[in-house]
């Protein structure tokens, strides 16, 4: 029997269609279908629960527990696909939440939104969560927590003893810089209290001097993060530096620093600390604290010291961050002999490719190799030095992308360049072995043929594309490929 098209006059097509559909029908009708589509989809019947527990005038908060243990079980792993529809579940449940803040019952979403965070924190250690659905659900949770305590205003002791206790304990950062996100409803006496707890902690850890070794210590890891967050409760910027400086044991904790005293407009301070971690650290310099410590010399005026700094940070290491950093600190007209002396360090770095390195014609040079050119020919690249940057992929070598990059600004006025390139790139897409690889060096036979048709060329072409036929024949996926766009194989 044929079936009913969904183009009927009885059918519909979407939720409005189907809302007016539902609303014709009798009450008892209704209930049947609700009742028995709802003992075989659970997220009806798991939807009705919730209904009836938010909708009860007496306020229900042991069955909106039961309904977030429901939801968040702890027995099931959930897989990354599950996670999707699970955290969905979980934002269902903190907007109904957000419904009894709004009729007043702040206590009882305190009380839920902590157990909902207790749940999704057991939860995370048994799911694949690699997607990041949890993060935004928890932080919403978190918020509205928030938002709970400033309706009900508990008692500031409890609740810092509480937050304090989650906070140093977790281990997905559930109330993280909690006495910042709740230093009004805690109050003076709430804040006194979690300082109180926080430096009972902080003392059991002596300081950390430059070169003493120290595993992660997640436990002073986060009282450090909690002594951090009252000393900018305070502005105490001084405060602030005295517990960035209880561990100078890696240079970015100098740069950290330094960075505070520059954003209190303490340049000269910051210079002296950014100076003292340059020192303690010179074989294991920070590129952050380098760059810091160059940006410092530069707002000061200190140019010679910029420049002498960006310098040797560039010949110690050169790429295209600190050729950027060298040529921000430079004046203008002292650049050109600064450039020449920095692209000829650079050079000097470098040999040029053999036969060996290219695995091809001298002079057709489209491979990598130790030591390649790719930082040069992308500096010059950067400053349109186009045909410097070419003679340089040349004589060095680059990456791949870089090669690709080259061909395309050379098609228009070198089109056999180009295509030599593309040449090579081809056996490079099809070494990938899958179809998108494939369709790529498709494409690349494309260019080229129309390449060398300019060129004066295309017996090259036919060669070409015989060659790279005769060779992969048994991939069957890249010749229905070249198939479909160069006609029947031979």
């Amino acid at each position: 029997m044929a079936g009913t098209s969904r183009t009927s006059t009885n059918a519909f097509n979407d939720a409005a269609d189907a809302r007016r559909f539902l609303s014709s029908l009798p009450k008892t009708r209704l209930v049947e279908l609700l009742s028995d589509h709802a003992m075989f989809c659970d997220r009806l019947f798991e939807a009705l629960q919730l209904e009836a527990v938010c909708t009860q005038t007496a306020p229900d908060v042991s069955g909106f527990r039961k309904m977030i243990d429901r939801v968040i079980r702890r027995d099931t792993f959930v897989s990354y696909r599950e996670s999707f529809d699970l955290s969905r579940r979980i934002d269902d449940l903190v907007d109904r939440l957000g419904t009894r803040l709004e009729d007043g019952r702040g206590e009882d979403v305190m009380t839920l939104t902590e157990h909902l965070l207790r749940r999704c924190e057991h939860v995370l250690g048994n799911m694949d969560d690699s997607a990041g659905t949890m993060k935004p659900v928890m932080e919403r949770a978190t918020a509205l927590h928030v938002a709970a305590c400033r309706s009900v205003r508990p008692d500031p002791i409890e609740l810092a003893l509480r937050l304090f206790t989650w906070e140093m304990t977790t281990e997905w950062d559930t109330f993280s810089h909690a006495v910042r996100m709740h230093a009004d409803v805690l109050g003076d006496t709430g804040i006194a209290e979690y300082r109180r707890l926080a430096e009972d902690v902080w003392r059991e850890y002596g300081t950390l001097a430059p070169g003493d070794r120290c595993e992660f210590d997640p436990r002073r890891f986060r009282c450090t993060c909690v002594m951090e967050d009252l000393a900018r409760l305070t502005g105490d910027v001084d405060a602030l530096v005295t517990v960035l400086g209880h561990d100078l044991s890696s240079a970015y904790r100098f740069q950290r620093i330094a960075t505070e005293l520059r954003g209190s407009g303490r340049l000269d301070e910051a210079i002296l600390w950014a100076e003292r971690g340059l020192r303690a650290f010179p074989d294991r310099r920070d590129d952050r604290l380098v760059s810091l410590t160059i940006e410092l010399y530069h707002q000061a005026g200190r140019q010679p010291h910029a420049m002498d700094l960006a310098r040797a940070t560039f010949e110690t290491n050169p790429n295209q961050a600190t050729y950027r950093q060298l040529r921000a600190v430079v004046l203008s007209r002292q650049w050109p002999e600064e450039r020449a002396r920095a692209i000829a360090h650079l050079r000097s770095t470098l040999r040029p490719v053999s036969k060996t390195d290219a695995g091809t014609d001298a002079g057709q040079p489209f491979g990598c190799h130790r030591a390649d050119g790719s930082t040069l020919v992308a500096i010059l690249l950067s400053e349109e030095c186009a045909e410097d940057a070419w003679q340089a992929a040349r004589d060095y070598g680059c990456s791949e992308t870089l090669w690709t990059q080259l061909a395309h600004l050379r098609e228009d006025e070198h089109p056999l360049d180009a295509a030599a390139v593309y040449e090579h790139l081809i056996e490079h897409f099809i070494g990938h072995k899958d179809k998108r690889g494939y369709r790529s060096a498709t494409d690349l036979l494309v260019r080229v043929k129309a390449l060398l048709a300019r060129g004066g060329r295309p017996e090259h072409f036919r060669n070409l594309l015989q060659a790279t036929i005769d060779k992969h024949r048994r991939k069957r996926n890249l010749m229905k490929l070249i198939t479909a766009s160069f006609g029947e194989i031979a």
